[in-house]
């Protein structure tokens, strides 16, 4: 929804406006490391600093690189029972050697092409920046989410999601969360090889055109993918089912057909422990046995007491993947926490991110600044997180005047991209824009805010009711729903 200046300036922050650069969100995440893995420092420190002292964006790809390297297993120590989560994380570079060809590829051919491989460690950094200024909020926010969805009650007591863990869980997704490119893009280049079989079958009268050429059956020809694929589905129908909003698992699967990288990005996390689980519980679903029947059941309850504690884990990094499946579906991504997170952060994170546009021989970095403030209102029965963020953008003063500006926003409109928002329960006002037209010529000022809600109202376990959950109510025909079960 779109507000005026001043409707914007009459909210109180907090905290003062902070510029945000990779050097801030370096130090930031070294007090973190001294608080949670104080002996993991050394492994990093100096890596962190070369990163924010590489001089050029080839440096920062390498430095990146190997910072993975050692940032990952540290932020996956809370995950190191899910062995099929290892090759992600102590293999992490044959994902991105694979996401780095991936790049240089469409920065040659792409007429319109922006960072994805060093803008990932940007935006988990930026997370951990957001996070740690309330870890209290963030922690409620996350356990509130999982009650709703009907998570909490497999996690019992035996995993507790402290923020050591929360960590890992936005770390697991945060760092993969554009890796789907790989296979959005191999997607297009398909499409490109079957219109011209297509052509060159139809030349030669051969009846078969461009069907030979179904990508995702080549891909799920690789088995690692299609079990990964398959799980996620699994979890996905549990998870809609659990809310009764069915149409998220629709748009899921649309996603996944449409070969978008959020949906591919959770596949590839997508751990393997837990299919059992959740074979067993889609035929408890199937037989017309209603959620409360099933979580009442004394088997059932039996059975999640003595879950293992891989399962539990892997039910939570499944809960974490969503958030990388709906980033690119701004419909979805208020689903959860993490989502709402990793919308945020991935669409803020604009400094110094390499952009290339039309024929330019050298990409350019067209946001020269990003500020941000945070703050904390209490309200009667909920606390509301405010993220206020200022971007400022420079036109260029190699090009006649606006040329360059109108190829960035043609391409990437924050305006255009942010409204699409506007179709969320006005209620919930998590969202608000603000377009800011400056007299300077060769700059342009976008502001918006970001408002998360946790609602700290106390569940009524006699009336077994877990809370409310916000459902766009033009797109899925909800609005406020309370699930009792």
């Amino acid at each position: 929804m779109i507000i005026s200046e001043d409707m914007a300036q009459k909210r109180e922050y907090s905290m003062n406006s902070v510029k945000i650069d990779d050097g801030m969100l370096v130090d930031n995440f070294k007090r973190i490391l001294r608080e949670e893995y104080p002996n993991d420092l050394q492994n990093l420190e100096n890596l962190l600093d070369e990163f924010t002292k590489a001089s050029n964006f080839d440096e920062k790809i390498d430095k990146t690189k190997e910072i993975y390297n050692k940032l990952l297993p540290i932020v996956g120590k809370p995950l190191k029972e899910l062995d099929s989560l290892s090759t992600r994380i102590y293999q992490s570079d044959k994902v991105l050697e694979t996401l780095k060809k991936d790049q240089k590829l469409e920065f040659k051919f792409k007429k319109y092409k922006r960072d994805n491989f060093v803008h990932q460690l940007r935006v988990f950094l930026f997370g951990c920046w957001i996070m740690y200024q309330n870890k209290e909020h963030w922690l409620n926010h996350i356990n509130t989410s999982l009650i709703l969805f009907g998570l909490k009650r497999f996690l019992e007591d035996k995993v507790k999601v402290d923020f050591k863990l929360l960590l890992s869980l936005w770390g697991i997704s945060a760092l993969f969360h554009d890796c789907g490119r790989i296979y959005e893009y191999l997607g297009e280049l398909v499409g490109y090889c079957k219109d011209l079989y297509s052509g060159i079958a139809n030349i030669h009268n051969h009846g078969l055109y461009g069907d030979n050429f179904n990508v995702i059956n080549l891909l799920e020809s690789i088995d690692d993918l299609k079990k990964r694929k398959d799980i996620f589905f699994l979890f996905a129908k549990m998870l809609s089912g659990n809310i009764g909003a069915v149409e998220i698992y629709n748009k899921l699967n649309d996603s996944y057909n449409k070969m978008k990288h959020g949906v591919f990005g959770a596949i590839l996390i997508t751990p393997l422990e837990h299919r059992n689980f959740l074979e067993g519980w889609m035929k408890l679903i199937s037989s017309g046995k209603k959620i409360g029947q099933i979580l009442s059941n004394r088997d059932f309850v039996k059975n999640s007491v003595n879950m293992s504690k891989e399962v539990r884990k892997a039910l939570l990094v499944s809960y974490s993947s969503i958030s990388v499946a709906v980033h690119d579906s701004p419909e979805l991504y208020f689903i959860t926490p993490l989502s709402q997170l990793l919308y945020f952060v991935d669409n803020t994170q604009e400094w110094d991110r390499i952009t290339k546009i039309g024929d330019l021989e050298t990409p350019i970095f067209p946001c020269k600044e990003v500020k941000i403030s945070v703050g904390h209102e209490e309200v009667i029965g909920y606390t509301r997180l405010h993220i206020k963020t200022e971007i400022t953008y420079d036109y260029g003063s190699s090009h006649s005047e606006g040329e360059l500006a109108k190829l960035i926003f043609e391409r990437w409109d924050p305006e255009k991209r942010f409204q699409e928002l506007d179709r969320l329960d006005e209620n919930e006002d998590l969202f608000k824009l603000t377009m800011e037209k400056v007299v300077e010529k060769t700059k342009k000022y976008i502001t918006w805010e970001f408002h998360v809600k946790w609602v700290k109202k106390e569940l009524d376990k006699g009336k077994r009711e877990l809370g409310w959950f916000i459902i766009d109510k033009e797109v899925f025909g909800g609005g406020k729903r309370v699930h009792k079960w």
